[in-house]
């Protein structure tokens, strides 16, 4: 029986779409500057039936606003959102975000704690799987990813997570949130996150400008972003030694939708700043003692379904490796994660073989049974990186009874010509012609020579403009200025393009193949984050980011159907004096669409706005 998921809101990115004069034609340069590592920001989106695809466009939300911030996102999405999947792209993440089914503890359904199924992430039982083959992965497979030192884990629209209950059941007391939050950090600390953080209702991205912001601790990201503050719950974890739970109910018996556990004195940037080259592979971690369960004894509810569990000889089975790898020492995709699901505990001999047929590298690796993961660094038996190109890896299984099962082989193929790349930064707005804020500069290096084509995209797949195309360049690394102006109607001239949001779409080509980024940037004066649906009498925090710094904070007026708009004063959330935050009430009113408009005034007076919507039900 599927635990029903926290269907109730999403986070959305929405932005102005201003238009403005054209301007001449800008030949931009291109200068030699050294560009930052992004931090590795992993989305998992599961199945959760009728709901999918909300959930599957609020994961997309999540990951390009997370690529605005200059992060280098992957995305693991239903249908194929496995575990092995799941787990072989979250080795090294700095930021693990989960959207789907939450199954936690203390339940309705168990009287005793799960580990195999509870406090861990509802995914695909199969590849290309309906919205309704779901698999429950617990705890146990939890403490198992080789998180990036100090990651933080958000899991975003589950149940149970923060201490809530399932929609239509009632609150749980406080005693049980706090257990509920309690049980659901504990695999994922274990995994190597240094603090999790469970929102029911609000939007993952909503902490993206703390987050990527100057250094604050995880708690002051936490109060710092939609906080109620009303009745704070701060005690010890029973089953983290060391770590603390804070809960920000709404009341102090009611809403338990935000909570925040592990090592909240961890500073923001040491959570994107984190090195995940040191990582090693590493066995299955035994599931702490559970905190104490209610005293009263649910109604056991039907097995959810688990991976299945196989007799001698050993089996190998959901043998997943990332198809593309880069071995740059840039700290993102330097290793290869190869997940797998093993029934008894064996040897795995593993065999790295090039496309010449020339074998580079010879693991033997003890390993027990259960999901888990080996790891490639990309070198050779004499510890010297191999050169780019397809490689092909065979494993072996044997188990200490002395039988051999057959061998899996999986495909990569290791690409390093790009790294680095980003946009500084990744709002900009040029339309109003005042030299401030005018242009972004987009930056990458490459590490070999390589063919390189360099353009611009709107976000329909469109090519507005072309920097570079089969350019010939060599090891170095390069800054493209951009100023909004793309191709015009005609070739050979060029037109100021509309406010909106663009690719900065990077390829480049060498004998070992094509390797492709790309990095999201915002051409407007705001970008508003807010929640895209909501309830009568519900919180919203909106999220506003300026291109351009202002004389004062800027002001939002909310019109909701049938109602006199109402205004709301922002505050700063930043030192940058950038971001700034609006928190309001929804009213009692008609169902529909509430226009959300934010004006500010430049420091040179120039008036600015941006609308953006969600929708009252």
């Amino acid at each position: 029986m599927n635990r029903r998921s926290l269907a109730v809101i999403a986070s959305a990115v929405l932005g102005a779409a201003l238009l403005g004069p054209g301007l001449a034609a800008v030949n931009p340069s291109v200068s030699a500057v050294r560009a930052a590592t992004p931090p590795r920001v992993v989305v998992v989106v599961g199945p959760v039936g009728s709901m999918t695809d909300s959930y599957l466009e609020w994961g997309t939300t999540i990951a390009q606003d997370a690529a605005a911030h200059g992060a280098n996102v992957v995305e693991v999405f239903h249908p194929n959102a496995t575990w092995a999947a799941v787990a072989a792209a979250a080795a090294g993440a700095n930021v693990l975000i989960y959207l789907g089914h939450g199954n936690g503890f203390p339940s309705p359904y168990t009287s005793t704690l799960m580990p195999d199924r509870q406090d861990g992430m509802g995914l695909d039982s199969v590849p290309n799987a309906t919205t309704t083959q779901l698999a429950y992965f617990g705890e146990q497979y939890m403490a198992t990813l080789h998180l990036a030192p100090g990651a933080l884990v958000i899991l975003n629209h589950l149940c149970y997570a923060s201490g809530n209950s399932e929609p239509g059941l009632p609150d749980p007391t406080p005693d049980v949130a706090v257990q509920r939050v309690d049980n659901f950090a504990a695999g994922f600390l274990a995994g190597g996150a240094s603090a999790v953080l469970a929102v029911g209702l609000q939007g993952a991205n909503d902490f993206f400008p703390g987050l990527f912001g100057p250094p604050e601790t995880l708690d002051q990201l936490f109060m710092s972003t939609g906080a109620n503050g009303t009745a704070p719950i701060t005690v010890p974890s029973v089953r983290t030694p060391g770590a603390q739970l804070h809960l920000d109910p709404s009341t102090a018996t009611s809403g338990f939708y935000r909570s925040i556990a592990g090592n909240l004195q961890a500073l923001t940037s040491s959570v994107v700043g984190a090195d995940a080259s040191s990582l090693q592979p590493g066995s299955l971690v035994p599931a702490p003692v559970p905190s104490p369960a209610p005293s009263s004894s649910p109604v056991p509810q039907p097995v959810p379904v688990v991976p299945p569990v196989q007799a001698d000889p050993p089996v190998l089975s959901s043998v997943f490796a990332p198809s593309v790898f880069t071995p740059n020492g840039d700290g993102v995709g330097d290793t290869l994660p190869i997940a797998y699901v093993l029934n008894v505990p064996s040897t795995l001999d593993v065999s790295i073989v090039s496309a010449a047929g020339q074998q580079v590298r010879h693991m033997s690796v003890p390993v027990t049974a259960g999901a888990g993961r080996v790891t490639w660094d990309g070198r050779d038996d004499a510890g010297a990186i191999v050169p780019d190109g397809a490689y092909s890896i065979r494993i072996v299984p044997a188990a200490t009874s002395g039988l051999v099962g057959a061998p899996v082989e999986v495909a990569t193929r290791i690409l390093t010509a790009i790294k680095g790349a980003r946009a500084m930064p990744a709002v900009f707005w040029p339309l109003d012609r005042d030299g401030i804020a005018d242009r972004t500069v987009l930056a990458m290096t490459t590490t070999q020579p390589a063919t390189v084509t360099w353009t611009m995209e709107d976000m329909t797949g469109h090519t507005v403009r072309t920097f570079w195309r089969n350019q010939a360049v060599g090891a170095g690394t390069w800054t493209m200025p951009w100023n909004g102006i793309g191709a015009g109607t005609t070739p050979g001239t060029y037109r100021m393009l509309p406010a909106g949001e663009y690719l900065s779409v990077i390829s480049a080509v060498t004998p070992a193949g094509r390797i492709l980024t790309r990095t999201a940037v915002w051409m407007q004066p705001f970008r508003l984050v807010s929640t895209a649906a909501a309830n009568p009498g519900q919180i919203i925090a909106v999220t506003i980011i300026a291109a351009e710094r202002l004389r004062a904070a800027p002001r939002l007026m909310v019109a909701q159907p049938g109602l006199a708009p109402f205004a709301v004063t922002a505050t700063p959330v930043s030192g940058t004096g950038l971001a700034f935050r609006a928190v309001f009430r929804l009213r009692a009113g008609p169902p529909g669409a509430v226009r959300l408009i934010v004006t500010g005034t430049e420091l040179r007076g120039a008036s600015v706005s941006g609308t953006s919507s969600l929708i009252l039900r």
